[in-house]
C-alpha cells in the first residue's frame, strides 16, 4: 500500500498530538525516517484541492512543569535554644495558629523575672522622687495591663500545648504522650474534654476583646473600669486554668514510664496559674495603694524626678525585649495545611536563624513552568491554560496565567521564563503538590477569519503564495497572498489575497 505525502503529514500530527512533549525530539526523528521510508519504497505522488474556508485560529504554547502550594512557609526560631516541646511530626495537619515547637524558656523567664524586679526598684525609686499619688497610679495602671500580658501568656504559651486547633472554634482538649508511634491520652474522660474544649473556645474570645479594650489604656480612660474588667477576666482565666490543671493532674503513667513527662505538665499549668494570681494579687495592691496616697505631689526634686523616670522606661524597654525574646521561643503554624519538613528531634539544641520546620497548604495549588524564551514573548497575565497531569491522563482543568516573572532564569545555558498558573478551581480532591503538569496555552485568537492549511502555502523570501485554480479547466495560477496567526490545528490565517471558498492545488 502506497501513501502520499498527505497521509504522511496527517500521522505526523496526529502523533505529535498524542506523544507528550518531552519526547518531541525523539518522534521527530522517527517520523522524519519514516518519510525517507516511504519516499523511497512507496511514495506516490497526489494532488489535492482544498477550499478556503471561514473559521477560528488558535495559537498555543505547550510547556511541562510541576504543582507546588501556592503558600508555602519555612520556619525556625530567631533564637537558640533547647527544643521543650514538639508537637507535630512530618505529615501532621495543621491549623493557623497551632503551636508547632517550642524551646525551653526556663532562661528567659528567669531574666524576665530579674527585669521585672528592677523595673518595680525603679518604680520604687521614682515614687520616693515624684511623690507617692503620682507613681501610684503609674503602678497600678501597669498591673492593670500587665495583667492581660501574663493572662495571655499563661493560656496561649503555657497550656496551650494540651489543645489542638487551640485559637479556633475547634479547640480540642487533647493531652498525650507519644512514645514509639503509639499515643498514650492517660485515661481523661470524654466530658472532660469536651467541657474544657468549649472552655478553650470561651477563653479565646475573652482574650481577643480584652486585647483591643488595652489599646485605650494610658489615653485618658477610667482606669476603675479597666481595673474591674481585668479582675473579672483573670477570675475567668484562673477558673480555666483550675479546670485544665484537675485534668492535668489526674494523668496517670504505666509503671513510671511517663512521670518526667507528666510532672513537667503539671509543672507548667502550675507556673500558669501562679502567674495568674501575682497579676490578680499585684493589682490588688496597687489599687489600695492608689487609694490612700496623699493627694498632693512635691516640685522639689524636678531633675532627680526626670533621671529616675528615663531609667524607669529603659527598664520597661528590656522587659519588653525579654518578653518579645520569650515569645520567640515558640513557632506557630501562620497557615492551615500539611508539616513537610521535620528537621528536628525533641531535646536537640538548635540554633537561631536554621529552618526547622516546612508547611504546606495543599487547598491552594498552582503550577509553575519555565518557558523559553522564543515564546515567552506570546505569552501575558490573564491567558486561559488547559492543563493535563501525567498522574490523572484522562482529566483536564481548566487554568489561568497570574504571574510572569520578569528576569530571567539560566537553565542548560538556554534563558527561560517562570510562570505560575492557578487552577480555576483548586479544591479537586486529587490534585496534590508535585505532580507533573502539561500546560496548553492559548496565546492569541481569532475568529471568523479566512483560513487555509499550512502545507498548501509556499514562502518564497518573506513572500507567501498559493496555487488557485482557474475556472473549470486545468488552468493554474500563483497567487501571492498576505498571512496572519498561525494555529495549532496546522492551519494558517490568510489576511488578504483569498475569498472564503476559493479552491487552492497543493502537489503533496
Amino acid at each position: 500500500m502506497l501513501y502520499s505525502y498527505k497521509n504522511i503529514v496527517d500521522m505526523f500530527k496526529k502523533l505529535l498530538i498524542k506523544t507528550k512533549r518531552r519526547y518531541a525530539v525523539l518522534t521527530t526523528l522517527a517520523l522524519f525516517m519514516i518519510v525517507i521510508w516511504f519516499n523511497i519504497f512507496g511514495f506516490q505522488s497526489q494532488t489535492v484541492i482544498v477550499k478556503a474556508e471561514r473559521g477560528t485560529v488558535e495559537e498555543e504554547v505547550l510547556v511541562t512543569g510541576k504543582t507546588r502550594s501556592r503558600q508555602e512557609v519555612d520556619l525556625g526560631f530567631e533564637v537558640g535554644g533547647k527544643i521543650s516541646t514538639l508537637n507535630v511530626q512530618i505529615g501532621s495537619p495543621v491549623i493557623s495558629g497551632d503551636t508547632l515547637i517550642k524551646l525551653d524558656q526556663s532562661s528567659f523567664r528567669a531574666s524576665l523575672r530579674k527585669a521585672e524586679a528592677k523595673l518595680t526598684e525603679a518604680l520604687v525609686e521614682l515614687e520616693s522622687a515624684q511623690g507617692e499619688i503620682e507613681n501610684a497610679y503609674q503602678t497600678h495602671s501597669t498591673n492593670v495591663k500587665n495583667a492581660y500580658t501574663k493572662a495571655d501568656d499563661a493560656v496561649r504559651n503555657d497550656v496551650d500545648q494540651f489543645f489542638t486547633n487551640s485559637r479556633t472554634s475547634q479547640a480540642m482538649f487533647n493531652p498525650s504522650i507519644e512514645d514509639s508511634g503509639l499515643t498514650y491520652s492517660g485515661g481523661i474522660s470524654q466530658t472532660t474534654k469536651s467541657e474544657l474544649s468549649w472552655k478553650r473556645v470561651e477563653i479565646e474570645k475573652l482574650l481577643t476583646e480584652w486585647e483591643l479594650s488595652q489599646k485605650n489604656l494610658g489615653k485618658g480612660e477610667n482606669l476603675s473600669d479597666a481595673y474591674q474588667l481585668a479582675q473579672n477576666n483573670l477570675h475567668t482565666v484562673r477558673d480555666f486554668l483550675d479546670d485544665v490543671a484537675l485534668a492535668i493532674n489526674s494523668l496517670g503513667s504505666i509503671g513510671f514510664q511517663y512521670d518526667a513527662t507528666i510532672q513537667g505538665y503539671k509543672n507548667t499549668v502550675s507556673e500558669a496559674r501562679n502567674k495568674v494570681n501575682m497579676a490578680l494579687s499585684d493589682m490588688i495592691v496597687s489599687r489600695d495603694k492608689l487609694g490612700s496616697a496623699p493627694k498632693t505631689t512635691s516640685e522639689t526634686e524636678y531633675n532627680k524626678v526626670l533621671i529616675e523616670e528615663a531609667r524607669v522606661e529603659s527598664l520597661r524597654a528590656d522587659v519588653s525585649s525579654i518578653e518579645a525574646d520569650l515569645a520567640k521561643t515558640v513557632i506557630h503554624s501562620p497557615i492551615s495545611g500539611i508539616v513537610t519538613k521535620l528537621e528536628v528531634e525533641k531535646g536537640e539544641i538548635v540554633n537561631s536563624g536554621a529552618i526547622l520546620i516546612s508547611v504546606i497548604s495543599e487547598k491552594e495549588l498552582q503550577v509553575e513552568a519555565n518557558v523559553s524564551e522564543i515564546n515567552i514573548g506570546k505569552l501575558a497575565v490573564g491567558n486561559q491554560v488547559i492543563i493535563t497531569l501525567d498522574a490523572f491522563p484522562s482529566e483536564t482543568y481548566d487554568g489561568e496565567i497570574f504571574y510572569i516573572d520578569p528576569g530571567e532564569t539560566i537553565i542548560d545555558r538556554v534563558p527561560t521564563y517562570k510562570i505560575s498558573v492557578k487552577f480555576n478551581d483548586p479544591t479537586k480532591p486529587e490534585l496534590r503538590s508535585g505532580l507533573t503538569a502539561n500546560l496548553s496555552i492559548v496565546t492569541r485568537k481569532v475568529e471568523e477569519v479566512i483560513k487555509v492549511p499550512l502545507y498548501v502555502v509556499e514562502k518564497q523570501g518573506d513572500k507567501h503564495f498559493v496555487k488557485i485554480k482557474i475556472g473549470n479547466g486545468d488552468n493554474i495560477e500563483k497567487k501571492e497572498i498576505i498571512v496572519g496567526l498561525q494555529g495549532k490545528d496546522g492551519s494558517i490565517e490568510v489576511i488578504s489575497g483569498l475569498s472564503e471558498g476559493e479552491e487552492i492545488i497543493a502537489d503533496l
